[in-house]
């Protein structure tokens, strides 16, 4: 364990540059390698990760393409990642590498958002109305995924890149056993479940 340490913080060191500045040093040779090394490995783990919840119980198909999407964008991801080594312009790798590092902690919300989505605390029962809402608002091709945020007020992802077609709406999960969470105007089941011309 020690010796992983060691190694460890004389792979920080070596990164930091010429006399322990804050910002990398040029990558060259062995750090161009571990640059890449690390980014195709942080991608295939959430790849991995994305298979594992695609065995997941989805209860309605939008959250399950909107996590096929973010697969296929990292599969791209990937595929770039793979296609480049230590032979290309060391700026280039260096920014295709910063990309997938940015990108991961941008879209690593949206997937635990995904997960959450398959979650019983949610309001099912609103997703019909809150889709044809979307519906009518945006356009038939909008997309609509309910999940729960720990944040009182209903919670949206804006502008979500590779994801245009997709409104993404998380509810308070504290208010989850709040029945009278959502006011309907006819209580009738016909109206709330049953199919809506938009």
């Amino acid at each position: 364990m020690r010796d992983f340490f060691v190694a460890l913080s004389r792979s920080s060191i070596a990164a930091q540059g010429p006399l322990g500045s804050r910002f990398p040093a040029h990558p060259s040779g062995s750090s161009l390698v571990l640059s890449l090394d690390w980014s195709r490995a942080r991608v295939s783990s959430l790849l991995d990760e994305i298979r594992r919840m695609q065995a997941l119980d989805f209860p309605y198909p939008d959250a399950r393409l909107a996590l096929t999407a973010v697969r296929d964008y990292f599969l791209s991801v990937k595929s770039d990642l793979d296609s480049v080594g230590p032979m290309n312009d060391p700026t280039m790798v260096t920014q295709l590498c910063r990309t997938s590092l940015r990108d991961l902690f941008g879209y690593l919300p949206l997937v635990g958002f995904l997960v959450r989505s398959t979650h019983q605390r949610n309001p099912f029962e609103a997703y019909g109305p809150m889709s044809r809402l979307a519906k009518s608002l945006l356009g038939q091709k909008a997309k609509l995924v309910l999940s729960s945020e720990w944040d009182f007020s209903p919670y949206t992802y804006h502008a979500v890149p590779h994801l245009a077609d997709f409104v993404f709406l998380g509810l308070p999960a504290s208010e989850a056993g709040n029945a009278l969470l959502l006011r309907w105007p006819d209580m009738n089941s016909d109206t709330l479940f049953g199919p809506q011309r938009v």
